[in-house]
């Protein structure tokens, strides 16, 4: 189990992995078509996507999350909702 702090990095990471296998895997096809040795060539146009993509991501992240607290209605409820991920935060035991 990964400690919280580390959310926003695993989020990326999967999210970047999610995004550059499909999209790669899109564009392969509507390139190529179903081509003999289509999956080596998709692992190998995907894999450096995705090294590119994290990073990106990884900095483009905050000012995306920015431009969209800007543009959205504040978030209304109970006084232990995170405001920065909308989630449920853990309060301490009594």
């Amino acid at each position: 189990m990964f400690p919280a702090k580390f959310a926003p990095y695993l989020v990326g990471l999967m999210m970047s992995a999610v995004m550059t296998f499909f999209v790669s895997g899109f564009a392969t096809y509507r390139g190529l078509g179903l081509v003999e040795g289509f999956m080596q060539i998709w692992m190998e146009a995907w894999i450096p996507c995705w090294f590119l993509a994290f990073p990106i991501i990884m900095l483009i992240g905050p000012i995306a999350r920015k431009i969209a607290g800007r543009i959205t209605a504040p978030v209304e409820g109970p006084d232990d909702v995170d405001r920065s991920l909308n989630l449920p935060t853990s309060k301490p035991q009594r």
